[in-house]
C-alpha cells in the first residue's frame, strides 16, 4: 500500500550546474529507457504526457516534472514494467550507453521541415545562445545563494544540541507507534527524489505529492542544521524498522542536506519549513519548533551575521528565480520557431505504436527486454 501522487522534479539548479534527476534514474540497473530527443517545441513533453495519461492507472507510476514549468512532464517511470520514458535533450542531457539493449533513442527532429527554419536560422541561434547565457547566470546566482546558505548551515551546525536532538528524534519515532512490518525482515531502502527546486516562481515544493498522506509533520527551522540531523536520525530508525524512505535533499547546498522525508507505505511525511521553502502548515498539527535544539547563546553571538545571511539569501533567491523566468521565456521563443516547422502526424503515429506495445506487454507481463524487442527503432518510425 502507498500514498501520494508520486510527482517529483526532473532536475534542479545546483552550485555545480543543472542536476538531472532523470539521468540518475536511467543509470540505475534493470531499467529500459526511451530517450526522447528534439529541439524545443518538437513535442517531447507532449509524448510523455500522452503516455502518462494512457497508463495513469499503472501501479507505482512516477512523473518527473520540469522545474521551469511544474505542469510540464519531462519523464514518466513505470516500475512494474521497468520502463522509463524521458526527455534526453537540454538541460537533462541523457545519452544512450547501451543503445537498443537498455536505451532506445527517438529523435523528433527528424519530423522538422528544415526549409522553413533556414530563413530564421540567425534568430534561432541568437535565442539559443541567450538561453545558454541565462543558464550560466542561474548557476552563478545559485553558487552565491549556496555560499550564503552554507555559511548559515555551518554556523548553526556548531550551535546544535546533538544529544538533545537525538533523544527527541528517538522519542518522536516511538510516539508515532508505527505498525511492525511482519512481511519484511531486512533493512528498509533509502531512495532519493527531488521534492523542492528553484523555479521561475522561487524555491517551490511539490506538496501535491503528499496529498492523501494522513500524517504530515512540519519542521520549522530557520537554520537548516537541526532539520538535517533530525531527518537523518529518523531515516536511520525507520530503515532499521524495515520501512523504505524517500529523501529529498536541498540541492542549493554543496553538502547533502536532508530537507524532506516521505514514507509512502504508511503515508508519513516530514516537510521542512525553512527560509527557502517558506512557512508551511499542516491542518491538524502544530509545527515542530526545531530552534529548541540550538544553543541560544552561541546563536545570539552570530545574530547579525545570520540576519545578514537571511536578507542576502532572500535577494539571491529572487534574482535566481528572475533569471530562470528569463531563460524560460527565451526557451519558449525557440520552441515557437520549431513548432511552426514541425509535422506532428508521424509523432502521433509513433506514440500510438508505443501505447499498443505497452498494452500488450502489460497483459503478458513478460520481461522488459521482451517488450522492447517489439518496439520501433528510429529507422522504423513512420
Amino acid at each position: 500500500m502507498g500514498f501520494g501522487n508520486k510527482l517529483y522534479f526532473a532536475g534542479s539548479y545546483t552550485p555545480d550546474g543543472f542536476c538531472s534527476e532523470i539521468r540518475r534514474l536511467a543509470a540505475s540497473g534493470g531499467i529500459f529507457t526511451y530517450i526522447i530527443k528534439g529541439a524545443p517545441g518538437t513535442g517531447k513533453s507532449s509524448v510523455i504526457r500522452q503516455i502518462a495519461t494512457e497508463f495513469c492507472d499503472e501501479k507505482g507510476m512516477t512523473v518527473y516534472t520540469s522545474p521551469y514549468a511544474p505542469d510540464c512532464p519531462e519523464a514518466v517511470y513505470f516500475p512494474e514494467m521497468s520502463l522509463l520514458i524521458a526527455n534526453g535533450s537540454e538541460p537533462y542531457l541523457l545519452e544512450p550507453e547501451y543503445r537498443s539493449v537498455r536505451q532506445k533513442v527517438i529523435n523528433l527532429d527528424m519530423f522538422l521541415e528544415n526549409l522553413g527554419l533556414v530563413e530564421i536560422s540567425e534568430e534561432i541561434i541568437r535565442t539559443l545562445d541567450s538561453c545558454r547565457e541565462l543558464r550560466e547566470r542561474c548557476v552563478n546566482y545559485t553558487k552565491a545563494l549556496s555560499s550564503i546558505c552554507g555559511d548559515t548551515l555551518s554556523i548553526a551546525d556548531g550551535c546544535l544540541l546533538r544529544m538533545k536532538l537525538r533523544a527527541f528524534a528517538e522519542r518522536f519515532v516511538r510516539k508515532l507507534k508505527l505498525p511492525k512490518l511482519s512481511h519484511k525482515n531486512e533493512m528498509g531502502i533509502r531512495y532519493f527524489e527531488q521534492l523542492s527546486a528553484l523555479t521561475p516562481n522561487g524555491y517551490r515544493t511539490l506538496f501535491q505529492t503528499t496529498d492523501g498522506y494522513p500524517t504530515k509533520i512540519i519542521l520549522q527551522d530557520s537554520f537548516y542544521a537541526a532539520t538535517d540531523v533530525f531527518l537523518r536520525i529518523v531515516t536511520e530508525l525507520l530503515n532499521r524498522a524495515g520501512y523504505d524512505t524517500q529523501i529529498s535533499r536541498c540541492k542549493v547546498f554543496d553538502e547533502q542536506v536532508y530537507e524532506h522525508l516521505l514514507v509512502p507505505e504508511i503515508g508519513l511525511a516530514f516537510l521542512s519549513a525553512n527560509p527557502l521553502t517558506g512557512t508551511l502548515s499542516a491542518n491538524d498539527r502544530r509545527p515542530v519548533n526545531m530552534l529548541r535544539f540550538y544553543d541560544d547563546e552561541k546563536l545570539h553571538a552570530k545574530k547579525k551575521r545570520l540576519r545578514m545571511n537571511r536578507n542576502t539569501a532572500d535577494f539571491l533567491q529572487s534574482e535566481c528565480a528572475a533569471a530562470i523566468a528569463e531563460e524560460l521565456s527565451a526557451r519558449q521563443s525557440v520552441a515557437d520557431f520549431y513548432t511552426q516547422s514541425m509535422d506532428f502526424d508521424p509523432v502521433d503515429a509513433m506514440v500510438s505504436n508505443i501505447k499498443i506495445q505497452m498494452h500488450i506487454y502489460r497483459q503478458l507481463r513478460g520481461t522488459a527486454e521482451d517488450f522492447m524487442c517489439e518496439t520501433p527503432d528510429e529507422d522504423d518510425l513512420p
